[in-house]
């Protein structure tokens, strides 16, 4: 296992002070998976005293220290943990005590997962009393010892596992599957916070799809919005899936996105159920489930304590997820005047996804639909066209000076010579534009 310079440089003033030490968890898993690690873990038999006067030279943060914790500051910051066991989890989330222990085999039994329960050393090389080598090649998430304990001891470890197996590609062994189904209102007693991040990092994962397909009791334990979705049949010559498994196959189409597109590949069909009409042919209509889509999507992430910007874009997304374009450049400039810039480039992608999620004979002729889209969304965008004031040649206080009352008549006097633009009444040059304030504008009293 390869360590960066700075890790290894910790690692041996802790051994040259008397001390075992290794790196552990996540580092040692993503090492052995091909994987650069995003950070660097280190546990010890130095107790936090002690690693911070072995330290002393260095920037020492006691970032956990009543747990063993501390973190040093280095090339990059690094947390170096204590050995040690654990006492009673009275939260289901944080222990009550912990107890410093000498042995490196004593601490990984207190981790959650046979796959982060690995620690390295130079003098010792991969350190694995739980089989963890064994289920990486197997691509097994396994619970170290009993899973129900190390569920009831964190909670979080449920969503853990979740996003563990998504992200690798993973499949959860079968007692501790069987825990986290069993243990899972024990997300009920879980920050939102938390809650929203692990679920984002499962939805980015490779197998999202896959193991939110498999769990959504779990998932629906805290986002119990989606389960009506599940086997809910659209009668529609639309979609040959119902509302569930379109939903799903939306989310593998969207793979490789960012956070916001796969929120919105989760969420965008929520409301269906409780908008659906059968009409006398027996045809489905979901009318307004997008806007309703849209305010439910608002409401979870409000709950989950989400970013304001990813729950903008999401509900924007889910609102306008429908959104049919078949106009010219001129309706183009119109919808980005109306959206901004950068959503109507988002909704058409995010039509793809959906579309490839749908009956199969309507998919080549929306991703024709969507295509010219996008063909005349980049025409407009590469020739910088107008489409908002901003983009003008001219500003209040050039209508000020052709006579045009300061004030509200500015801003309306504005937004005509966009849309006279807009309609190739005026060209976007600076005089023109002026010969048409006074000629269409001022002289026929339109303000």
């Amino acid at each position: 296992m390869e360590l960066p310079l700075y890790v290894k440089n910790i690692l041996d003033t802790l051994s040259k002070g008397g001390y075992e030490a290794y790196a552990v968890g996540g580092c040692v898993r993503d090492s052995l998976l091909g994987i650069v690690p995003g950070d660097y873990d280190i546990c010890t038999s130095a107790l936090p005293e002690e690693v911070i006067e072995l330290f002393r030279e260095f920037t020492v943060v006691p970032t956990g220290i009543k747990h063993g914790t501390v973190t040093v500051v280095s090339d990059a910051p690094v947390e170096i943990t204590s050995f040690r066991s654990e006492g009673k989890y009275s939260d289901n989330r944080h222990p009550d005590s912990v107890i410093f222990v000498k042995s490196v085999e004593e601490d990984l039994s207190r981790r959650d997962f046979t796959v982060n329960a690995m620690a390295y050393s130079q003098q010792r090389g991969i350190v694995d009393p739980f089989g963890g080598i064994c289920d990486l090649e197997k691509k097994i998430i396994r619970c170290v010892g009993d899973p129900e304990t190390r569920f009831d001891e964190d909670g979080l470890r449920i969503m853990r596992a979740l996003r563990f197996a998504s992200v690798y590609g993973f499949e959860i062994e079968k007692d501790t599957e069987s825990a986290l189904r069993k243990k899972r209102t024990l997300l009920l007693g879980i920050s939102e916070e938390r809650l929203f991040a692990e679920m984002s990092k499962l939805l980015m994962g490779q197998s999202a799809h896959i193991i939110i397909d498999k769990y959504p009791e779990v998932i629906g334990t805290f986002i119990p919005e989606i389960l009506p979705m599940i086997g809910f049949r659209q009668h529609t010559p639309h979609h040959h899936l119902d509302v569930w498994k379109h939903t799903m196959k939306v989310l593998e189409n969207s793979w490789g996105d960012d956070l916001s597109m796969r929120w919105s590949a989760l969420l965008h069909d929520c409301k269906k159920p409780d908008c659906f009409v059968l009409d006398k042919n027996g045809r489905g209509h979901f009318t307004s489930h997008q806007e309703l889509g849209a305010k439910n999507a608002f409401n979870i992430l409000t709950r989950l304590k989400c970013d304001n910007k990813t729950k903008n874009e999401v509900v924007s997304l889910i609102e306008n997820h429908d959104l049919y374009f078949r106009g010219d450049i001129p309706d183009m400039q119109r919808l980005i005047n109306r959206l901004g810039k950068e959503l109507p480039k988002r909704i058409f992608r995010f039509r793809v996804y959906d579309s490839m999620a749908q009956n199969p004979n309507t998919v080549p002729e929306k991703l024709l639909e969507c295509q010219r889209a996008m063909k005349i969304y980049n025409e407009v965008v590469e020739n910088k066209l107008c489409c908002f004031v901003s983009d003008l040649e001219i500003d209040g206080f050039d209508l000020i000076k052709l006579g045009v009352k300061p004030g509200k008549q500015i801003g309306e006097t504005l937004t005509k010579l966009l849309f006279a633009v807009i309609d190739k009444k005026c060209e976007n040059n600076r005089d023109k534009l002026a010969a048409y304030v006074a000629d269409y504008i001022l002289k026929a009293g339109n303000l």
